[in-house]
């Protein structure tokens, strides 16, 4: 089976142990299959709680996906 969207970019950043150990025990509570899979999931529903929580004012040229992005 091939793979339609191949996840080929990395993201990485940095974690106290204490923070480490919260995300490990998070992934657990809930059954993630990973960390990879946990971040990736809570990453992306946030992304799309704020695109639904947008301001009024926000037309859809200012508020796009791309201008969320960190450059």
């Amino acid at each position: 089976m091939s793979v339609i969207n191949p996840r080929n970019r990395l993201v990485n950043f940095r974690l106290s142990e204490a923070e480490f150990e919260h995300l490990r025990t998070a992934c657990q509570a809930i059954g993630a299959r990973s960390i990879s899979d946990f971040a990736r999931s809570s990453v992306l529903e946030k992304w799309a709680n704020t695109m639904q929580a947008r301001p009024l004012w926000a037309t859809s040229a200012e508020f796009t996906p791309e201008s969320l992005y960190c450059t």
